[in-house]
């Protein structure tokens, strides 16, 4: 087990638990990202407390890439927006993952603090 993290030692404003890490945390353009992965990996409807939140990109994975990009930059970014505030979408790009058998995407998505400079790119593996 990892040594969780004192509060006194987070230095962010903006932070949260690290997934698949006890007692890790994420930070800045860290936490952004994995916001935004779990925006796009969890189906909408399934939080109770929230079923509006997260995103439909999931039901777009089934489909050729012709049909499947335009449907997932459309519900990817709608759910970034509404979902991530901090970050403004710049770009979002689909493929196919070639790393399985089975039928699955890879979305890019670049992003950007407003006024800041600051951008960064993910990729996010439906």
């Amino acid at each position: 087990m990892a040594n969780p993290i004192r509060s006194d030692q987070i230095e962010s404003t903006f932070w949260q638990s690290r997934l698949g890490e006890l007692g890790g945390i994420v930070e800045d353009a860290n936490d952004i990202n994995q916001a935004i992965t779990i925006i796009l990996t969890t189906p909408k409807g399934s939080d109770p407390h929230r079923p509006d939140f997260a995103s439909d990109v999931w039901r777009h994975i089934d489909k050729p890439i012709p049909v499947a990009a335009p449907a997932v930059v459309r519900d990817a970014a709608a759910a970034i927006a509404k979902w991530e505030p901090r970050c403004e979408v710049t770009s979002i790009e689909v493929f196919q993952y070639e790393g399985s058998d089975r039928a699955t995407l890879r979305v890019r998505v670049s992003w950007k603090i407003p006024g800041t400079g600051f951008e960064e790119t993910l990729e996010v593996v439906l």
